[in-house]
């Protein structure tokens, strides 16, 4: 998901945002806490605490693992943990709070947004993501019956049970095929392959993207997609 992250960057530098990429930032740990190890992501969180010792805010473009940051408080449970926290938005919460400067490029398209479960339950961002995606010039969004139900992804549930995680998303897939959208927008790249998987097997021709793609402007896209 190199994209996404360039993508990110842009859009954050197009909308008036100093960014500050430090090469000293490591994995969040997310995936150590879901494993039933969470000793194992302190030497993590602590590093990135430290990389980001100096920035404003921390933000991020994955739901899970923006869910995690805000949990350092907990996991480190001292003051250096819990400042880190306070600083983690997620780019759609960072973006809704601060406005839009630039004007998202034109897209004719029925676009349906799906909720990941780490950021609508995880940090309780439902309704920051729609609006922004409501100032897209062209877009249509279109609701599905099952938004916040989780995809099946749920961090690494679909490698420890892929039976019932199939399961899970084709309930999601039908539910999205029933809007008929032309893209499905959705903040966390294990929600993004999940949804994707399925929604083909569902025989759908609706694209995934994340929420950035879609809002970047016409002069910061470097692939000139719509």
């Amino acid at each position: 998901f190199g994209r996404i992250n360039r993508a990110t960057l842009d859009l954050l530098v197009a909308n008036g945002f100093e960014v500050f990429v430090p090469a000293a930032q490591r994995c969040c740990g997310a995936l150590l806490v879901h494993a039933g190890l969470p000793d194992d992501s302190k030497p993590l969180a602590r590093a990135n605490a430290a990389a980001f010792a100096e920035v404003d805010v921390v933000v991020n473009n994955s739901a899970g693992c923006g869910c995690a940051m805000r949990e350092y408080g907990e996991l480190l449970g001292d003051e250096v943990g819990r400042a880190f926290a306070k600083k983690c938005r997620d780019v759609s919460e960072f973006l809704a709070e601060k406005g839009l400067v630039a004007t998202p490029a034109q897209c004719t398209a029925r676009v349906a947004y799906d909720d990941p479960c780490h950021l609508c339950h995880g940090q309780k961002v439902r309704k920051q993501p729609r609006e922004l995606l409501a100032q897209v010039p062209g877009i249509e969004l279109v609701a599905h019956a099952r938004p916040e139900d989780c995809c099946g992804s749920a961090g690494i549930y679909n490698l420890l049970q892929p039976e019932l995680a199939s399961d899970v998303g084709q309930r999601k897939a039908k539910a999205l095929c029933a809007a008929k959208p032309d893209l499905v927008a959705t903040g966390n790249p294990g929600c993004m392959m999940q949804i994707a998987a399925h929604l083909k097997a569902a025989g759908s021709a609706a694209r995934v993207v994340h929420p950035v793609e879609l809002l970047l402007p016409e002069a910061a896209r470097s692939d000139g997609s719509r």
